[in-house]
C-alpha cells in the first residue's frame, strides 16, 4: 500500500523559506536540508 503525499502550496513555500534562512550563512547546509527534506517528503 502506497501513500499518496500532497505537498500544499504553503508547505513548498515554507520549505523554500527555510532553504533562503539557512543558505544565508551555509549554502551548501541549505541545500543539504533541502534535498533531505524533499526525499522525506517523496
Amino acid at each position: 500500500m502506497t501513500r499518496r503525499i500532497i505537498v500544499r502550496p504553503k508547505a513548498s513555500q515554507d520549505l523554500d523559506d527555510h532553504f533562503a534562512y539557512i543558505a544565508e550563512n551555509n549554502f551548501e547546509a541549505a541545500l543539504k536540508f533541502f534535498d533531505l527534506a524533499r526525499s522525506t517528503i517523496a
